[in-house]
């Protein structure tokens, strides 16, 4: 307790100097109507000695500069605390030279989110925020905002919700000359948009016809496997299983081979490239440069994350004729949501950091209201803090759409460590190939005979998960296939999971 107690006061010490460094006390004297001596007069206390701690991030684009913009906000609010920014040209780099830096004992003091959690703190890379919280600190975060194995771990925190709103990730880009040259209006002149599977296939279709091979109707990436697994998202709203957890938790099995919906996904983007209507420079394009490609007008729809927007924002602003809508749903009705499970925390301090103290006020800058407001004034992305995303707050129209886009289809779903923190150690081999390799072979016809390459995948990755439970049980962990179990699971309602009794 000592050590906590220290940090506290130490806390105290900074924050005072902060504040009579800006009351800017007086230094003046006034004569003395007497001989009795007077006490000298007030001094502004000394600040700190001055301290640099880093910060690494692997955003970029504009949620990096927005960084680099708070870092010096901050500086202001905390004048001897220099934050310096560095940034990652993608996740793989930002882990490769995380593990290096940890490993030579360099770490960044602070830094977001590239590996999971669990690994974090299994490698110990973080410390706990435990010495510096209150409750009151963490009451003005909404509920479900901290969570074991998500954020915190045998009773301590480490981080706290993400910072971005919680929502679907997936949302579908129009680009609204395209679908006029195509005559996709009602008799009001507004723009048609695909409201199910069958429409987006039908106005895919309808749009490259339009085209004449100067444009398509959709933009699909298999440059990377990891983009092509969204597509099985969409097959959560036929009651598919979620992800990250891709088997049905229902029953504990993976039925990618019998629940039907992955079935349609496949056949909805094998019928797309029959049609002709996918943009024929697939393997030219991923997540990180569809956007341009609509942005240039090379196809009229492309599926992808809310941040895009900011993208098309930053580096195509004199676009600006598209919107932002919801993914489509089954055509036979939609019988699922997209669950989403409680979110990782996306803010850490190292447990290598030798300023933990100066870390922790700016974690708790990124973790301010003030923070939250300028992230969605910005236009940057959408807070949890709700009641700051009102549209008069959103500076931009597609981010208006986007977080409207985002918002209809989501729901919570079961989440196993919430009713046993140790299902979080049960970590299956991965299976190669796994959803994305499998679809990207299945569109380019790699995998002919796909309904069997469905089999192997449930049989691999069932045989993956019971191997993995079976591994920590002889650890001595009481961990069971039942604990990945909900047998009242509704996909089409918030499900809130409870703690085992």
């Amino acid at each position: 307790m000592r050590s906590r107690f220290l940090r506290a006061g130490i806390l105290a010490i900074i924050i005072a100097s902060a504040m009579l460094t800006g009351c800017g006390a007086s230094t003046g004297t006034s004569a003395a109507p007497t001989a009795i001596s007077q006490p000298s007069a007030p001094t502004a206390t000394p600040l700190p000695e001055p301290v640099t701690i880093t910060f690494w991030e692997c955003w970029g684009g504009a949620t990096g500069d927005f960084m680099v913009e708070e870092a010096d906000r901050f500086h202001e609010q905390y004048p001897w605390i220099t934050v310096e920014v560095s940034h990652f040209s993608g996740r793989g780099a930002f882990r490769e030279a995380f593990a290096l830096a940890f490993e030579s004992e360099n770490a960044p003091d602070t830094f977001i989110r590239g590996h999971s959690f669990m690994q974090m703190i299994e490698n110990g890379w973080i410390q706990p925020l435990d010495p510096w919280l209150t409750p009151e600190w963490k009451a003005r975060f909404p509920e479900g905002a901290f969570s074991e194995t998500r954020n915190m771990w045998r009773g301590e925190t480490y981080s706290f919700t993400p910072f971005a709103a919680p929502g679907v990730s997936r949302v579908l880009y129009i680009n609204e000359d395209l679908f006029r040259e195509a005559g996709l209006v009602d008799a009001d002149g507004d723009i048609q948009t695909p409201e199910t599977w069958g429409d987006l296939r039908s106005m895919a279709a309808q749009i490259t016809e339009a085209g004449k091979g100067e444009f398509y109707g959709i933009g699909i990436g298999i440059k990377d496997p990891r983009p092509m697994v969204w597509w099985f998202d969409l097959a959560t709203l036929a009651g598919a299983p979620m992800t990250p957890y891709d088997y049905d938790l229902r029953t504990g099995k993976f039925v990618y081979s019998t629940h039907p919906a992955f079935a349609q996904i496949i056949e909805l983007l094998l019928g797309m490239k029959e049609d002709g209507s996918v943009y024929p420079h697939e393997g030219t394009i991923d997540d990180g440069n569809i956007y341009s490609f609509f942005g240039q007008a090379k196809f009229a729809m492309f599926m992808s994350g809310s941040y895009h927007a900011n993208n098309l924002s930053q580096d195509l602003p004199d676009f600006q004729n598209y919107r932002i809508v919801p993914v489509p749903v089954p055509d036979e009705g939609q019988t699922g949501e997209v669950p989403s499970t409680p979110g990782q925390g996306h803010f850490f301090i190292s447990a290598q950091s030798q300023h933990p103290d100066e870390a922790w006020l700016w974690i708790d800058w990124l973790a301010s209201r003030g923070f939250h407001e300028r992230l969605v004034s910005n236009g940057i992305g959408f807070s949890i803090f709700a009641d700051l995303n009102k549209p008069e707050s959103i500076p931009d129209v597609h981010q208006a759409q986007a977080y409207e886009a985002s918002a209809a289809h989501g729901v919570f779903g079961p989440f196993p460590p919430a009713r046993n923190p140790d299902t979080a150690l049960v970590r299956p081999e991965p299976v190669v190939p796994d959803v994305g390799d499998m679809l990207i072979g299945i569109y380019t016809g790699q995998i002919e005979d796909w309904q069997q390459a469905l089999v192997d995948l449930d049989a691999h990755k069932q045989a993956a998960l019971e191997a993995a439970i079976q591994e920590v049980r002889e650890d001595g962990v009481d961990v069971s296939i039942e604990d990945f179990i909900f047998l009242d699971w509704n996909p089409m309602e918030n499900y809130v999971t409870k703690p085992a009794e």
